[in-house]
């Protein structure tokens, strides 16, 4: 049998871990977010090295350059979902 003292010192331990894990979700979470905005901003600034010729030689408008860096951005960090 346990003592109320036993039980409340398990719920601690218990809370304690939730925190924790609560705690790594977010850390993960952070650092996915850091790592594809990484990504989005290199592929902005090495497609907007690129003339409008250049550009149209490879299919992509200007304008399109946000837009596909924050595609390659999302297939080329994984998200949480592909990682469980």
């Amino acid at each position: 049998m346990s003592s109320p003292i036993m039980t409340i010192m398990a719920g601690r331990f218990q809370t304690a871990d939730w925190l924790s894990r609560q705690f790594d979700g977010l850390k993960t979470h952070i650092d996915r977010r850091i790592a594809r905005r990484r990504v989005h901003n290199q592929t902005v600034r090495e497609l907007s090295v690129l003339n409008d010729r250049e550009l149209n030689d490879i299919g992509i408008s200007r304008f399109d350059i946000v837009r596909l860096a924050a595609m390659h951005a999302d297939m080329t960090v994984p998200s949480h979902s592909d990682t469980h």
